[in-house]
């Protein structure tokens, strides 16, 4: 019986015995507590996914490819190039390494985009200069146009 000559009466009372720690209980302020941490993740979180789905992009200087868009406008784009559609107008990367803002005339069976620019006097090349491009090559699908600054020139001189 050497095994039961270390239980002694010491080891088995209770108020020798080594203290746990109180157990945890569910308040109102635990409660709260975890919701605000759960808040400030989802918005983290949701702030990250805008951030890398939307994005502003500036129509540049020249760029007379839509007349609904001038140049100097601001735009509220989708950048995932799935999205795209026939009607859609689009960023995108084209061969000869420039971005050009056109609208979607066609989608090939490839998934391929064709690119028609609504003004017939645009300088810049569309689909039928260099083919069907990619949906990879889409940079934005404009969701929303904002009109340019006015130039300072024809502001009023405020006198």
């Amino acid at each position: 019986m050497g095994s039961s000559s270390n239980m002694t009466s010491a080891n088995l009372d209770p108020a020798n015995a080594p203290a746990r720690p109180p157990k945890r209980r569910w308040t109102p302020m635990a409660a709260a507590r975890v919701v605000r941490r759960l808040t400030l993740l989802f918005g983290f979180a949701s702030v990250l996914w805008v951030w890398n789905t939307y994005g502003m992009v500036r129509v540049p200087v020249g760029m007379d490819t839509t007349p609904r868009i001038p140049a100097g406008s601001s735009c509220l784009v989708d950048k995932r190039g799935s999205i795209a559609k026939v009607g859609h107008d689009v960023f995108c990367d084209v061969p000869d390494g420039g971005v050009v803002l056109s609208r979607v005339l066609e989608v090939t069976a490839e998934d391929h985009l064709v690119l028609r620019h609504e003004s017939s006097e645009s300088r810049l090349p569309d689909s039928r200069a260099f083919g069907p491009l990619p949906r990879s090559s889409v940079r934005g699908v404009v969701l929303f146009v904002f009109a340019p600054d006015p130039d300072a020139s024809e502001l009023p001189s405020g006198r």
